[in-house]
This record gives structure tokens, C-alpha cells and sequence, in this order.
């Protein structure tokens, strides 16, 4: 860090070197004129500003500038800058999408300039992302070049459909607590700064208000968002829902906690449930239980020991006619197994169980203990049994057990691994493709009767009664004593997006684990509007939109065609613009006669079109039905002849139908609309389901 004393000369030195070098380029000696240079268009733009404050602007904003254009400002802090203030530049109404260039100096005369290594130029991301920079120079150089004035802009429904150039802010100070842009603004309202430059703010479009202009007409239906999320416009014709922790998808209707393993599954792979499986639950109780142990019961090992019983004493005959252990000889057996482990510093076991084996007068003991204990545990048990049997051949009566007595046969000892769910994955990277195949893996190690099931959502999934083509496998034991069991989806859909939980059970025991499945599908695309009836020499707007959930696994890519074939883009004809957050607007002047316009999307799964039939009539020749709104519908002006095609009503999915007939020459009405293509919300999401 440099003192304030050592900044001062550096800064001198920086001058005097700059005086030189402009003495000696002057002729007669005398300094140099010292204002930048600018292009053919200064006039209209640039300079030099030395005010700790002031705005930046294109010339006639926010309306057209002429192009070609090259303007430069130079921002001069010399003076201010200091550690506790920086040039800070707020993007507060930012519509072009490239050609801002800054570049940070620590000297800046026409003829002498000490840059710093800092320049940053702005992309289309930044316009929509970023609403201040920061700069830490003395000086800042702003230069704006642009050669066209159209696909240059950022263009947002309905507002921002006609505005150029910026008006941006600048400040020698500290970074404010709160500022804006466009799209905090939710391109619903202008971002300001206050008269005395204490704060920025959102001034809202009429229609709309909040901090961020995000409260409008469409967030007035309770219904829009799930879960607590928070309805927010963007732009006039588009709504989206800020989700709460844990939530996500277009309405939040998406849980990122998994209700079987209890887990929010962005925490990562070890995030899982094991408790005490029980037959009364069934299949709807997967995991779905008070008893959670943790993570540290991977090293867990299940111990079975096979002996064999002195005499047939010990066991009695059930209701079932079958062979078994009296409680007494049971009770007897836990209680000084567990002792002789205990003595052996074998404390770690649990789920102690004695049973009848299948060959006579056999007994087996099986419980659970820590992997490490192996040698000890087949230590202590078969001295258990060689001190009975020894206690037998002597007359004693085998008091370490009670009255329980071993016949002389050495004991049989096994060791299984516990049950461990290892992981669950699915065997693509990122979001699966609509229509492709995939495939859900579940890694396990326990014992060979141990079953696998698969659930979406919390729901079991049923193979066998499935609509859609799906299967389960089970793989043989791998070389690191793995079963692996597989599900596979051989078309996916929209509809398999979820939450896949994999249960195992063994031996009393249950586990899960979940993962997420995504899918990218192919756009879903609207057009607004659907249909219209212009008169000749009228001008059009046709919106070209896909969902908000389209854009999110990479950008889409819009075209149009006119009448099927493509054509060319001209500012006095046709144009299109790219609309944020997604989508394509096409203007068309002077429309002479009727056409078909196509806006064709596409993703990396499949190209997507959607026409719009524009009728063209002569102004007086041809009475219109009027246009109106019923049956919640608004049905624009029409001509007879096609159908009209026009959005559902609220809380429908698809487009209604309305026919505009011509009773008599100069008195046409409007038939019945027809709804058969529009589905009720309701229903798709119990189809859904």
C-alpha cells in the first residue's frame, strides 16, 4: 500500500512526464488542446466530465440514433478518488446489447496516457445482469461505437419494443446499498437515481407496482404459484414465481426435499435413511420412519453362528406344528451372549436374534456388529460353545449359559456385509433428452436376500402396469460384492421429471436413497397472436415465446419464415429481434396481402414451428365481426372465412376456436366458439401425476 505522501509524487511525476511530452509535440511549445479525440459524431455525444456525478447518454434517447456512431467520455476523478471512493457506473436504463467499452487510466491526456491493466466490455449478459461497475482508476475512458441500430437492442414485451441507446448513471463514491436496471425493474417501470443520488428506484409503468414493479394484473390469481412462491411479472404478458428454499419449477410445484430420505437433495450423495423395515408397512412406508441412523453404519457387518444344542429339551413344538427354541432357552441364550461379547469389549452390537436352525436340535445367532470386531466376535463365540461343551463332558451344568448345554460339534461361523445403499445415479450428465433412453442405477452391498424397489415422488413404481415402456433388472454379485438393480425409462417424457428413490431391504433393515432426473424437452412454443385479420397497408407485431423453463438448459434458437421459405431481415419491410427473457418478435410494415409467418424454435433435442395465418382485406369493401370478449376470450376483429384461433381462458391449456360467418352482405357474426382443444390446469396435473 502506497502512503498518501508517496501517491502525491507518483501523481506528479505522472503530470510532469504528460506536460513534457505535450510541450514537445507542440510547435510553438504550448500545450496541446487537452479534449479527447472524437469521431464525425462527437458532436452528439461525449466529453469530458469532472462533476463527482452525471449521466452518460445516447443522442435523442431513448429514441433512434444515427449509426455509424462513435462517441468517447472520459470521467476525470483525478482529484476524488481516493480509498474510500471509486467511479462507480450504474447501468440504470442500458438498451444496447454490445459497443460500450471502458478502460481504466491512471493518466489520460490526448497525447500521454498511463493505462491500467483494467478494461471491461460490456456483453449482452451484463445488460440484463449487471447494474453497476466498479473502477478504482482516476480516470475512465467510455467508448461507444455501433454500426446498425436493429438486433442490437434489448427488447422486452411490451415497453421496451422501441427504445435505443442507454442513459446511464455515474458517481464518484462508494458502491450504493441499492441500485437497478432493467430487469430488476422487471422491464416494467425506468431505474432512476434520486435527485440527490442517495439511492436508485424502480418508477413503475402505470398498472404496476412494488420495489421491482413486479406486482401487476396477472399475479391477482391466487392460484399461479405453489408452495409460497411469490408471483412476479416480467414484462407486461409473462408472470414467474420466485420460489422458496426447497422449491422450484414454474409455479414452485417441484420439492427439492425428499419426503422419503428426509434430505434436501442438492446437500449431496450422502444424504440418505436407514431405519427398521417391517411387512406392515408395505410398499407406501418406504423408509417413512421415526428410527434414522446415520451414515457411520457403513462398516457395520451382520455375524451368524450356527451350534448345536445338547438334547431336544430346549425346543417346542408351535400352534403351526413346527420346531422351535422355548422362550426360556431364548432369553437364556441372549443373556450370556451379550455378556460374553460385553467381556470382550464387544459393545457395538444390536438386533440380537436366536432361532431354530433346520437340521436337529441346531440353534443359530444372528445380530449386527462393527466390521473390526470380526476376529474377536469368532473368538468369543466359539469359546462360548467349546466352555459348554467342555462343561457337559464333565457333569457340570453349564452355568456361563444356564441350563443350556452344546453337543460336541464345533460351531459354524459366516459373516455378511451389512447392508450398505452405496449410491443411486443415472447414467447421463445433466438433463436427460425427451425421447431418449435412461437408465437409474442402484448400488448395494448386503446379503443375497436382500429386495430392491424403485419410487418416483414418493409413489412405487409399477413396471408392470406402467403406460410407458419401462424395466427393472437386478445384476449378478460384482468382484466388491455389489448388487446392483437397474431402472430403465426407454422414452422419456416431460412427465418423468422427478425425485427417483431406490429402497433396499435386508435382514430387517431398510435404506434410501434419491436422486434427481431432469428433462430437456422440445420447446413449447406460442405465438400472439394466433391469428389476425389486418386491412391492406396496416402494419403487424407478431410475438414468437417459449416457456421460461425452455431457456434454462441452453439458449434457443428463433428463425421465421414467410409463406415456408426463409427471408431476409429488412428495417423497412420485415424485422425480428430476439425478446429477453426468450423469445422473437417479427415487425412487418405496410402488409399488402394475406400470409402465412412461421416462427421455428429449437433446442438440441428438436425444432419446433408455429404459423400464424394473417388475412388481408380492402378497408370498406369487408365488415369485420367485431372484436370482443366472450366467454373469457378475447376474440380480436375478424373477417369471415377460417377459424379464429385465440388463447383459453384462465387456467386453460391450448387454443379455443371461433368461426366468423357472413349471414348477409355487410352483417357477419360470430358462431360458437369451440373448446375442444382447451384442457383445464386441473386436469393436466392430475394427468401429470
Amino acid at each position: 500500500m502506497c502512503g498518501p505522501e508517496l501517491l502525491f509524487q507518483l501523481r506528479l511525476f505522472v503530470l510532469m512526464l504528460g506536460l513534457f511530452g505535450r510541450l514537445a509535440a507542440s510547435p510553438n511549445g504550448s500545450p496541446a488542446d487537452s479534449q479527447p479525440s472524437l469521431s464525425a459524431s462527437s458532436h452528439l455525444c461525449g466529453g469530458t466530465l469532472t462533476a463527482t456525478h452525471g449521466t452518460l447518454q445516447t443522442p435523442n434517447f431513448p429514441e433512434r440514433f444515427p449509426v455509424p456512431i462513435s462517441c468517447v467520455w472520459i470521467i476525470d476523478a483525478s482529484g476524488v478518488v481516493g480509498p474510500n471512493s471509486s467511479i462507480v457506473v450504474y447501468l440504470t436504463q442500458q438498451y444496447v446489447l454490445s459497443g460500450l467499452r471502458f478502460t481504466e487510466y491512471m493518466y489520460y491526456s490526448e497525447d500521454f496516457k498511463v493505462p491500467s491493466e483494467n478494461v471491461f466490455e460490456l456483453s449482452e449478459y451484463d445488460v440484463t445482469n449487471v447494474p453497476w461497475i466498479k473502477f478504482n482508476s482516476p480516470y475512465l475512458e467510455i467508448r461507444f461505437t455501433m454500426e446498425a441500430l436493429y438486433g442490437t437492442h434489448l427488447r422486452a414485451l411490451d415497453h421496451l419494443l422501441d427504445v435505443y441507446g442507454f442513459n446511464i448513471t455515474y458517481e464518484v463514491d462508494k458502491v450504493k446499498p441499492y441500485q437497478c436496471n432493467a430487469l430488476q425493474c422487471r422491464f416494467l417501470g425506468h431505474c432512476y437515481a434520486k435527485q440527490d443520488y442517495s439511492a436508485y428506484y424502480c418508477d413503475c409503468y402505470a398498472g404496476f407496482s412494488g420495489l421491482d414493479c413486479g406486482n401487476g394484473p396477472l399475479c391477482k390469481d391466487s392460484h399461479i404459484c405453489e408452495n409460497g412462491g411469490t408471483c412476479k411479472h416480467i414484462g407486461d404478458n409473462a408472470v414467474t414465481c420466485i420460489c422458496p428454499a426447497g422449491f422450484r419449477g414454474n409455479k414452485c410445484e417441484i420439492s427439492e426435499y425428499d419426503e422419503i430420505t428426509g434430505c434436501n437433495l442438492d446437500n449431496g450423495e450422502d444424504c440418505f435413511r436407514q431405519c427398521i423395515y417391517t411387512e406392515d408397512g408395505g410398499r407406501d412406508a418406504a423408509c417413512k420412519c421415526d428410527q434414522s441412523i446415520s451414515s457411520s453404519s457403513r462398516g457395520r457387518a451382520k455375524y451368524v453362528v450356527m451350534a448345536r444344542l445338547a438334547n431336544s429339551s430346549y425346543f417346542e413344538t408351535n400352534e403351526n406344528g413346527e420346531r422351535q427354541l422355548t422362550e426360556n432357552t431364548i432369553t437364556l441364550l441372549e443373556k450370556h451372549i451379550n455378556r460374553s461379547l460385553r467381556n470382550a469389549n464387544i459393545s457395538k452390537i444390536n438386533d440380537l436374534e436366536v432361532f431354530s436352525g433346520k437340521a436337529n436340535n441346531e440353534v443359530t445367532f444372528q445380530f449386527f456388529g462393527a466390521k473390526i470386531d470380526s476376529g474377536r466376535v469368532r473368538e468369543t463365540m466359539e469359546r462360548l460353545v467349546e466352555q459348554q461343551q467342555q462343561q457337559r463332558g464333565s457333569g457340570g451344568r453349564g452355568s456361563a449359559s444356564g441350563n443350556v448345554s452344546f453337543a460336541p460339534f464345533k460351531p459354524n461361523f459366516r459373516q455378511d456385509a451389512g447392508l450398505m445403499l452405496q449410491s443411486v445415479v443415472v447414467n447421463q450428465k445433466g438433463p436427460v433428452r425427451e425421447n431418449t433412453e435412461f437408465i437409474l442405477s442402484c448400488v448395494a452391498q448386503g446379503s443375497s436376500t436382500m429386495t430392491f424397489r424403485w419410487y418416483k415422488n414418493g409413489f412405487f413404481v409399477n413396471v408392470t402396469k406402467a403406460t410407458r415402456n419401462m424395466w427393472t433388472r437386478l445384476l449378478p454379485l460384482d468382484s466388491k460384492d455389489h448388487y446392483t438393480a437397474l431402472l430403465g425409462i426407454t422414452k422419456a417424457s416431460r412427465l418423468d421429471e422427478g425425485i427417483y428413490t431406490c429402497q433396499v431391504n435386508d435382514m430387517g433393515m431398510q435404506q434410501c436413497r434419491s436422486t434427481k432426473v431432469q428433462i430437456l424437452g422440445a420447446p413449447q412454443l406460442r405465438v400472439d397472436p394466433p391469428s389476425v385479420t389486418l386491412f391492406r397497408g396496416d402494419s403487424l407485431l407478431l410475438r414468437c415465446l417459449s416457456q421460461d423453463s425452455d431457456q434454462q438448459y441452453g439458449t434457443l434458437g428463433y428463425s421465421w419464415t414467410k409463406n415456408g421459405a426463409l427471408f431476409q431481415s429488412d428495417p423497412a419491410v420485415e424485422i425480428w429481434e430476439d425478446l429477453y427473457p426468450d423469445g422473437s418478435i417479427l415487425k412487418v410494415k405496410n402488409v399488402q396481402k394475406s400470409v402465412v409467418y412461421t416462427c421455428i424454435v429449437s433446442n438440441s433435442v428438436a425444432p419446433i414451428s408455429k404459423s400464424v395465418h394473417v388475412t388481408v382485406v380492402e378497408s370498406g369493401s369487408v365488415t369485420l365481426c367485431p372484436k370482443n370478449a366472450d366467454y373469457g376470450v378475447s376474440w380480436p376483429p375478424s373477417a369471415s372465412g377460417p377459424a379464429v384461433l385465440a388463447d383459453c381462458p384462465k387456467r386453460g391449456d391450448g387454443q379455443a376456436k371461433r368461426i366468423c360467418e357472413q349471414r348477409d352482405i355487410g352483417r357477419p357474426e360470430w358462431l360458437m366458439p369451440d373448446f375442444s382443444e382447451c384442457v383445464p390446469d386441473g386436469v393436466i396435473e392430475i394427468e401429470n401425476e
